[in-house]
């Protein structure tokens, strides 16, 4: 046990908000995809799915971002490089999800001021 408070107070405070989190931002992923049919103009439909891919990327990197914080013990016996290079290949994925976000929202402005 990583906290000394009892379980049912780390399933209210800590879980449940993260797993409700997470399924809200893909929810929010798939609706964007699904908005995506629906935008009339094929760049439009670039954008958005930009957008609902991009969100979908950094919502499950923080899964994984958030699942590679429990094998505290396990990391503990890799050494120092490879620690290093799973931190920046978790940093460039997240990257990437973001990158993929701001690309998406510039075509949407760059439509929206014409």
């Amino acid at each position: 046990n990583s906290y000394p408070l009892p379980y049912w107070i780390v399933m209210a405070t800590l879980v449940v908000p993260y797993v409700y989190m997470w399924f809200l931002g893909i929810w929010a992923a798939y609706e964007l995809y699904l908005y995506r049919r629906k935008a009339p103009g094929v760049v439009y439909r670039k954008s958005w799915s930009l957008l609902a891919i991009g969100v979908g990327a950094i919502i499950i990197m923080q899964i994984i971002v958030q699942y590679i914080g429990t094998l505290a013990r396990q990391l503990n016996e890799l050494s120092f490089g490879w620690l290093i290079i799973l931190v920046y290949i978790v940093l460039v994925m997240l990257a990437v999800g973001y990158i993929l976000v701001a690309r998406g929202a510039r075509i949407l402005k760059k439509i929206e001021e014409v």
